[in-house]
């Protein structure tokens, strides 16, 4: 009946109760335009601590949990589809200083994963790609971490990590 969801039990007294919790709502809402709710549940219970706000230890590589053999319950094929994550940012990451594209003298801060999420193809299947959002507060420019600019002033070791080569419309 809660296949999408985790059963919370508090005690209220001398009786247990249920309490629904939908992690996909910790995800960015612009997520949901191209990522399955299923994606988004495994990913807000992996990638957020709360909404909106990530967990402390991050990773580049996110990858959904191994589907359960579970033999009292009719099986489902949606488990077996879920598409692992891609999350680049750098500067929060790795703590790497970015000069501003717009303002050489400043250096943009990390604002937070952006809203849309993308949908990458590569050699064997579909994943997604999430990126860091910089913005500078002297010239109010917004900058996402795969812009050429800010790939540009990373060190060729980092630079080789990012596994898309973006085109003009998609990646």
């Amino acid at each position: 009946m809660f296949s999408r969801c985790t059963l919370l039990f508090f005690q209220v007294g001398h009786t247990l109760t249920r309490q629904n919790t939908d992690f996909s709502l910790r995800c960015p809402l612009g997520w949901s335009a191209n990522m399955a709710l299923a994606d988004r549940e495994w990913i807000g219970r992996e990638l957020f601590a709360a909404k909106g706000r990530l967990m402390t230890s991050l990773k580049n590589w996110w990858h959904p949990p191994t589907p359960k053999n579970e033999a009292s319950r009719t099986p489902t094929p949606e488990p077996h589809f879920l598409r692992r994550l891609f999350l680049w940012m750098p500067r929060r990451m790795l703590h790497f200083d970015f000069t501003c594209p717009n303002c050489p003298d400043k250096s943009p801060r990390s604002k937070s994963v952006y809203n849309p999420v993308r949908l990458v193809l590569d050699m064997r299947d579909f994943y997604y790609l999430a990126v860091e959002y910089l913005d500078c507060n002297r010239c109010n420019g917004t900058f996402m971490s795969w812009d050429k600019r800010i790939m540009d002033q990373l060190p060729e070791g980092v630079r080789v990590q990012f596994p898309v080569v973006l085109t003009h419309k998609y990646v």
